[in-house]
């Protein structure tokens, strides 16, 4: 991107995995995987990029709200774990049917009808889900694991996008992840929110465009 900052997006994730698949002589299936979040700009557009379960989310001066995600290995898992809970006994937790869907889970990776992840297959980058915005409807975006996204989308903490939005432009990103953290710890046994483990990993990015101004109302 930096030889090249309009190179397609698709492809240099592709190169990406594949340069990486070579350096560490990784095996498809058999290796560690990630997902993938890139937002690029110019003077023009927002291009947002996502695989896996890590959305791009876009503030617009309108005071609109965009998330850029992927669901295909939410879909999968779901589709899994209702199988396993009407064709298997002895499945009475969260993480009994994490572990007896692992297997089936790991055969759809990176197969069509499945889900696609940045782990040793190049072509995975080609199945990344896309979307442009023109520049100047644009206040802010944000990149982050769905460690993240989960406060909102799961929690209702914080209870929106302009609330976790307000959150980290008034008091920094860390403030937000530390407000999800901080509730993980209060559903340690995760009854109230089930999930595979008490605390996921947080990670975020978050960019604002200068010539932007926006008052987000009520909500922040």
């Amino acid at each position: 991107m930096d030889s090249d900052p309009s190179a397609d997006l698709p492809d240099v994730l592709a190169t990406a995995i594949d340069h990486v698949s070579a350096k560490h002589s990784l095996v498809p299936g058999e290796s560690p995987a990630s997902t993938v979040a890139i937002i690029r700009w110019d003077d023009h557009h927002i291009d947002g990029l996502v695989l896996g379960d890590s959305p791009i989310v876009v503030f617009s001066r309108d005071g609109s709200v965009d998330v850029l995600r992927d669901g295909r290995h939410e879909t999968v898992v779901a589709e899994l774990r209702r199988e396993a809970r009407q064709t298997t006994e002895g499945l009475n937790t969260l993480d009994d049917l994490i572990r007896a869907t692992r297997p089936a889970k790991l055969a759809r990776m990176n197969r069509d009808g499945g889900y696609w992840i940045a782990e040793a297959t190049p072509e995975a980058g080609h199945h990344a889900i896309l979307r442009r915005w023109p520049v100047n409807s644009i206040h802010a975006v944000a990149a982050m694991t769905d460690g993240v996204s989960c406060g909102v989308e799961d929690y209702g903490v914080p209870p929106s996008w302009p609330a976790a939005f307000t959150l980290a432009l008034n008091d920094g990103l860390q403030a937000l992840l530390a407000l999800i953290h901080d509730a993980e710890a209060t559903d340690k046994d995760r009854q109230r929110w089930p999930r595979p483990k008490t605390h996921d990993d947080k990670a975020a990015a978050l960019v604002v465009f200068p010539h932007a101004h926006l008052t987000w109302g009520d909500e922040q």
